[in-house]
């Protein structure tokens, strides 16, 4: 069937890209279009008359038009008649009867082995309307969504809305079926509207139940309650059921943000927490099951006089400072109203009890912190959180933060330890934790040594045997994160953990001969980590009697006796003790053989 001018609706569902590819084939075969016969454009059927536009056709003499009927939209169609009148535009269907008819039509042009095309099959009864989809309030206006007639002969549709003198016409709209009403007053009163099917005979569409805008009302209540009362009407005649209804605000004029949401046959909501200074603007979209179809109401502002409370309150880390001394530090909003700040502690992360309180100084400082010089890291985990009381006697808590403890261990093999730690906490760490290990030893800058991702909480590590300074290492761990806090912004973070030193145990070693006249001329021991705080070497002869005495690791025996005479050949005791700087003290005797 032909696709008629006067169809906007359907050009309108057509997808660009076809349309383009349309144009393109008419232009690449246009002798084959031109050659094709042409229906007669069939408008509408008025009173059993049959209303039609002329056709253009080239490709030989006119003969006739013909119109078919059938009480079936598929069929059987008859030949009803013949008209042999080019330029007739009507025809009435005598005795057509009450029942439900079916009509299209097609032209005879002498034009051989040319296709004939047919126009739209129309019925004769009143177009169908489309159904509303939704009356939503844009602003101050509102705009009226529609389905699409399915009758092929509607022209137009016809936009009616109620005023204080009846049901009015508004306007009448072609090849769309949106409208937007400026003229409406939907902040003050529901709006509302019908829409009918308008074809060219005249003929309109049953009128389908009308549409309402949703009306919202916002209501304040008191300074220390800090709540808005929304009631909203609810919106009626969609074909299927409110699913629910969405809560939006805006704030000082921003974006919009959805903050709750209620049953489809509930109309009323109360915001909590609304802040002091800040125009609140408030509108509800119902949403119709199944469909997705969306209605939404007016804006309703309104700015509170309350008094301000805690809306953010964030532990941001308990970090440990270098003397062992924890640095506890937190966020709040600086408009808040508060009586008292209470910091509380807790030795095994469950039970806390107040570590101190006080009475914030005003205005308040969005950075906050507290040396806590009482805790213990070293031990044992510290948790801490905080507790405010604003000028309401509303309470309210922090997050819980705690404090890294790492612990170093000897392995037992030389030169290796072991370092655990516990993982950093924080409720409002969004993505991976990087946890960094420093090592420092004797007067030297902390070393980055390794960086473990989250969930790893151990690293072995291996000391240089050769490197008397590390003898004696102390470690800590960095914790690194980023936190996304409840305004929605995102802060990094870092926490550092108590430090943690381990010693390694003073090997000796002492050789077993010597000879004053060879390659190892000299008898003393070799001491591997650090250098001893106190240090004694005695060699006794056979009978037990001392014979040299050395009070310096770096001075040994040369083999000869108190006299300073060389000494004979022979198998001579030794006892060495030595006192480390952690105060280890360690002891050795033996033989040694000197050779000559």
């Amino acid at each position: 069937m032909n696709v008629s001018f006067f169809m906007p609706w359907k050009r309108q569902l057509l997808p660009i890209r076809w349309l383009f590819a349309v144009q393109i084939l008419f232009f690449a075969h246009s002798s084959i279009v031109q050659a094709q016969i042409q229906a007669p454009d069939l408008l509408c059927i008025f009173n059993d008359t049959l209303r039609w536009e002329v056709p253009t056709n080239t490709c030989g003499p006119f003969q006739n038009y013909t119109i078919y009927t059938a009480t079936n939209r598929n069929g059987p169609y008859t030949l009803l008649a013949t008209i042999t009148n080019v330029m007739q535009r009507s025809f009435f269907h005598e005795n057509a009867g009450v029942g439900l008819r079916f009509y299209y039509m097609q032209s005879n042009f002498n034009c051989p082995g040319q296709p004939v095309l047919s126009s739209d099959t129309l019925n004769n009864r009143i177009p169908e309307m489309g159904r509303i989809r939704s009356v939503s309030v844009i602003g101050e206006d509102v705009e009226i969504r529609w389905e699409p007639s399915p009758s092929p002969q509607t022209f137009a549709y016809v936009i009616s809305k109620n005023t204080a003198t009846g049901t009015t016409v508004i306007d009448t709209v072609f090849g769309t079926t949106t409208y937007l009403d400026t003229n409406a007053q939907p902040n003050e009163r529901q709006e509302t509207y019908f829409v009918v099917a308008l074809d060219r005979c005249g003929n309109v569409s049953l009128v389908p139940p009308p549409h309402r805008t949703i009306l919202l009302r916002a209501e304040g209540a008191s300074a220390c309650d800090r709540t808005v009362r929304l009631t909203w009407s609810l919106y009626q005649n969609w074909s299927q059921s409110i699913e629910r209804h969405e809560i939006w605000v805006r704030e000082n004029g921003g974006e919009p943000r959805r903050v709750g949401e209620t049953a489809g046959n509930v109309s009323a909501y109360t915001f909590l927490n609304a802040s002091a200074n800040v125009q609140y603007c408030f509108s509800v979209r119902a949403i119709e099951s199944g469909t997705g179809n969306r209605a939404v109401s007016n804006e309703s502002c309104l700015t509170l006089d309350v008094i301000q409370g805690v809306n953010e309150l964030v532990a941001v880390q308990a970090s440990v400072n270098a003397d062992n001394r924890v640095l506890l530090t937190w966020l709040w909003n600086t408009d808040a109203q508060l009586r008292e700040n209470q910091i509380l502690r807790s030795e095994n992360g469950t039970i806390f009890t107040a570590l101190r309180r006080e009475m914030p100084a005003m205005p308040l400082s969005r950075v906050n912190t507290f040396t806590d010089e009482s805790a213990l890291p070293a031990q044992r985990v510290m948790s801490y959180r905080l507790e405010t009381t604003d000028a309401c006697n509303e309470k309210v808590r922090s997050n819980i933060v705690a404090t890294i403890r790492l612990e170093v261990q000897s392995t037992g093999m030389p030169g290796v330890n072991r370092l655990r730690w516990s993982e950093y906490i924080n409720e409002y760490v969004t993505g991976n934790i990087n946890y960094e290990v420093y090592r420092s030893a004797g007067n030297n800058p902390p070393t980055l040594i390794a960086t473990y991702g989250d969930g790893n909480n151990e690293h072995t590590d291996e000391l240089d045997l050769d490197n008397p300074e590390e003898a004696n290492v102390c470690y800590f761990i960095v914790a690194k994160a980023a936190l996304r806090l409840p305004n929605g912004n995102s802060q990094p973070v870092e926490s550092r953990s108590n430090s943690a030193c381990a010693d390694q145990r003073a090997q000796l070693f002492v050789p077993n001969a010597f000879a004053p006249n060879g390659l190892n001329r000299e008898f003393k021991p070799v001491l591997q980590f650090g250098q001893p705080m106190d240090y004694t070497m005695i060699i006794y002869d056979r009978w037990g009697g001392k014979i040299f005495e050395s009070r310096s690791i770096e001075i040994g025996w040369d083999g000869r006796g108190p006299s300073g005479r060389e000494l004979p050949l022979g198998a001579y005791t030794y006892h060495i003790r030595l006192t480390q700087s952690n105060n280890k003290r360690i002891d050795q005797a033996g033989v040694v053989l000197l050779i000559r």
